[in-house]
């Protein structure tokens, strides 16, 4: 859990420094996440020391959705399976 929060951290002061990036942070940590076998919104918005509500609002800033980004992991994840 420490290192999660760490990493959580880490990842929101990256986010922070490059905001047109939030979509790979993010998708990074979905990532992690469905390593464990979970990956909701509000783990994520967690991880990066938001609310669920004002990550929403930031992807929406950027033209996207956290729906759509779990989506493209799962792709990328299926995509390296068959490759």
């Amino acid at each position: 859990p420490e290192m999660m929060d760490f990493l959580g951290r880490y990842l929101l002061d990256q986010a922070q420094k490059s905001p047109e990036e939030i979509e790979e942070v993010v998708a990074r940590i979905i990532l992690s996440e469905l390593a464990l076998g979970r990956a909701d919104i509000d783990l994520v918005a967690n991880r990066l020391g938001m609310s669920t509500r004002s990550l929403q609002r930031q992807l929406k800033a950027r033209g996207t959705g956290y729906a759509d980004i779990l989506k493209s992991v799962r792709l990328s994840i299926l995509q390296g399976q068959r490759g």
